[in-house]
């Protein structure tokens, strides 16, 4: 009889990168037990490959391509328990097909972090599939193949014991797109101690909306950076804040990660999206819900109303549920 006591199960796991929430995945799976080879589900990540990408077209076909042929050839001699595959923008079905093949027994897991736009190439692999989660509500009332599996935190977020009291009444951390700043701004009118850090990938991608498409148009050139600010740096901006902003994208209906991190930080949320409300982890001694942030007075509002709030100590209780080492759990047969 062989001997299963060493045994060791493997991952391939493939996804975009997307600020190194990646490596937080991969090392959970690690620490559950997985051997991981982990690729980027892209060949490259230049501004303007991700472009070509999503227009697609014959040029971009050939490079994603010749990209999955390597993957598989430096993946043939090793057979996987766990395929794990996020997002699925550029992956081509055919390579799907020929992992099922040679790991027959493989537990194949599709997770999409961001909502499926229609015609979206990673529908047309959903059946190739043993189970398929998304973190929006919409997208899995539309789809009754998907099953909602919110995102997560990663430890680094996690409040400290003993918090000294909290410096800044007011912050934001996340990336410049249509009307973030103006509505940021405009909310911390009222607030004395206020942060915000506004992340753009690249110089011409300002200077175009800027000036061309003119959405940036009252956006100073001083008020954003095109360096990201790593995790740890996040982590500690809300560790010393008493609330959090976080404004969703408006395709979007399910929480976002800044949702989790504020929460494990032991912050108060302020948050644009309306359907938390629904959500398992709406306490509204913790997440406040602002529908009306372009109201001339929502500043004013938003102040009394974290005024009038209790402190919060630490996470909610139970909430390591939501840790990423937690969260990958269920991708396992």
């Amino acid at each position: 009889m062989p001997d299963t006591s060493t045994f060791t199960p493997r991952a391939l796991f493939l996804s975009p990168s997307f600020f190194g929430y990646e490596n937080d995945i991969e090392k959970a799976l690690v620490s559950n037990g997985y051997t991981v080879d982990f690729f980027d589900e892209r060949p490259t990540n230049s501004s303007a490959a991700k472009a070509l990408f999503r227009v697609g077209g014959r040029t971009a076909q050939k490079l994603v391509l010749a990209y999955y042929r390597r993957i598989l050839a430096a993946t043939a001699p090793r057979a996987y328990d766990l395929v794990l595959v996020i997002k699925g923008e550029v992956v081509p079905l055919a390579f799907l097909q020929e992992l099922r093949r040679r790991n027959p027994d493989a537990h194949f897991v599709y997770y999409s972090f961001d909502a499926i736009p229609a015609g979206s190439n990673c529908t047309v692999l959903f059946d190739e599939f043993d189970a398929l989660f998304s973190f929006d509500p919409a997208d899995v009332a539309s789809d009754p193949r998907l099953v909602l599996k919110p995102l997560f935190y990663s430890t680094q977020f996690e409040s400290r014991p003993n918090q000294e009291p909290r410096p800044l009444d007011l912050t934001f951390v996340g990336t410049m797109h249509s009307d973030r700043y103006r509505f940021v701004t405009s909310l911390f009118k009222a607030f004395t101690n206020t942060y915000g850090f506004f992340y753009v990938p690249a110089r011409w991608f300002f200077y175009f909306n800027k000036f061309v498409s003119r959405s940036f148009a009252g956006v100073p050139v001083s008020t954003v950076s095109f360096d990201k600010l790593d995790k740890s740096a996040v982590a500690d901006v809300f560790r010393n804040s008493r609330a959090v902003l976080d404004l969703q994208r408006s395709a979007q209906s399910g929480l976002t990660m800044r949702t989790f991190e504020v929460l494990a930080s032991g912050a108060i949320l302020v948050t644009g999206n309306t359907a938390i409300r629904q959500a398992e982890i709406f306490d509204p001694r913790r997440i406040v819900v602002v529908d009306d942030y372009d109201a001339v007075d929502a500043s004013a509002r938003l102040r009394e109303i974290l005024d009038s709030m209790p402190e919060v100590v630490g996470a909610p209780v139970g909430f390591e549920e939501h840790a990423v080492e937690n969260w990958v759990r269920e991708f396992r047969k």
